[in-house]
């Protein structure tokens, strides 16, 4: 049983699985879809076996991770004309004027608040949202700015209807990998799955 996030479904899990798939192929997967932000808690619920997660610094001592993809926060906004473009393209950008849809939790909320914190700036929130695909969903409509992982952004079936700004200084790396309850390590089909990772 393996949870991940519908863009982690449509980014890189099937690179993730197709070894493990092609070792294994007896072997049935029950995929479980939900927000990113909630996978090291499916885990400790016992809800599944391993997760596709964003991996925080510290990983929690009853869990093995694995990072297997580096990519930063960035900012997107939308590719149309609109308040929110314009404010965009003014040097400096004036941030506390900027719409803004951010996470509701999980690590790119806490880079995101920490980021405005450096720059002294208290963000104009539009949305919290608990996925990146409902932020982006809002950014394309035009109702703000937000702030996701760039994988995230470029992988968006909306990618067109959104421009990827590199914020200065940066937000913040996002690190995605999978976990897994140490105790289930030694089980077979975790131990093959996990033998199965790319190095």
């Amino acid at each position: 049983a393996i949870f991940a996030s519908v863009t982690a479904c449509q980014s890189f899990l099937p690179a993730v699985l197709s070894s493990f798939r092609a070792r294994y192929p007896d072997i049935h997967i029950r995929l479980e879809t939900g927000y990113a932000a909630d996978a090291l808690a499916m885990l400790e619920r016992d809800a599944v076996d391993v997760a596709v997660a964003a991996i925080p610094e510290r990983v929690p001592p009853s869990l093995q991770a694995r990072v297997l993809l580096h990519t930063p926060l960035v900012v997107v906004a939308p590719a149309s004309e609109c308040e929110t473009s314009q404010l965009l393209e003014r040097r400096p950008i004036p941030w506390s004027d900027v719409p803004v849809v951010l996470p509701a939790s999980g690590i790119a909320r806490k880079s995101a608040d920490a980021w405005f914190r450096r720059r002294r700036t208290k963000p104009r929130l539009y949305s919290e949202l608990p996925g990146s695909e409902a932020i982006l969903s809002l950014v394309a409509l035009g109702c703000g700015a937000g702030i996701v992982p760039r994988i995230v952004a470029e992988r968006s079936p909306l990618r067109a209807e959104l421009r990827i700004v590199d914020p200065d200084p940066p937000i913040g790396e996002f690190r995605v990998g999978v976990a897994t309850p140490r105790r289930k390590l030694p089980t077979p089909i975790v131990r093959a799955f996990w033998e199965s990772l790319p190095k």
